[in-house]
């Protein structure tokens, strides 16, 4: 079935969790696998938040607790996105010094240059921060939260007329595959599931984060394009994380 191989194809290429092969991958699954990537977002963080909600129940230490969250995901998700983030960061940097074309083999490659280390350090750093914050707070459902708006965000990215970077890359099936209908089938399911997350009290909070997520990604889409010619893997590794790292950030606002 299309449905049972697209989520497949979701959770094997945005997830470190080993499952079945897909039997078939063509268009129709590859865009239906994007789409539904709130799933595998759910099983990962809502494991790696349990995970630390635990340790915390236990220790009463947000800080301990907000860490092992963030480590349990990036164990998850074999730091996918973390990866796309650091290498995002030393095409960046060598962009300026030696164009365009360097500056896309140096992101392939991935040897990790300082840009790549020190931006790494500041999103993860901001990340557990953010989420000492909120379960400081019992909003630690924002962790939730911001990976569905993330997502969401790179599914967007990904929407018909976006640019790919190079001709081969493993991001490029996924780049330009999503159509109007299945955009807003997606806002629409992660609407539903945000809803059902949102404390009563900080729904305004979430509504805030997730205009503010769609704009930030559409921002990160559109220099990604200009400075790169397009997006690649990297890329939507990079919005994810950044995306993710101002959701949390807005969702602890105390105003």
């Amino acid at each position: 079935m299309t449905v049972v191989d697209a989520i497949r194809l979701s959770f094997g290429t945005f997830t470190g969790i080993k499952v079945q092969a897909p039997k078939r991958v063509d268009t129709q699954v590859i865009k239906i696998a994007l789409v539904l990537s709130f799933l595998p977002a759910l099983v990962v963080s809502g494991t790696a938040w349990l995970t630390g909600y635990l340790a915390f129940r236990f220790t009463h230490a947000s800080l301990v607790a907000a860490v092992i969250v963030v480590g349990v995901e990036i164990l998850l998700t074999s730091g996918l996105h973390i990866d796309g983030l650091m290498d995002t960061a030393d095409g960046v940097a060598v962009l300026a010094k030696s164009g365009r074309d360097r500056a896309l083999e140096v992101m392939k490659v991935g040897n990790s240059g300082p840009a790549a280390f020190a931006t790494g350090f500041l999103v993860l750093l901001l990340q557990v921060a953010a989420l000492s914050t909120a379960f400081a707070r019992h909003f630690s459902a924002s962790w939730i939260i911001s990976a569905l708006l993330a997502r969401f965000a790179v599914v967007i990215s990904c929407r018909i007329g976006a640019k790919r970077a190079r001709p081969d890359g493993l991001g490029n099936p996924f780049i330009g595959s999503v159509d109007f209908v299945w955009l807003v089938f997606s806002a629409a399911i992660n609407l539903a599931i945000l809803g059902l997350l949102g404390d009563g009290r900080r729904s305004w909070l979430v509504l805030v984060a997730a205009v503010a997520a769609v704009a930030f990604g559409e921002v990160l889409k559109h220099r990604a394009e200009k400075m790169f010619g397009g997006l690649t893997g990297d890329i939507l590794g990079s919005i994810l994380e950044k995306v993710r790292t101002l959701s949390l950030l807005i969702l602890i606002l105390e105003v």
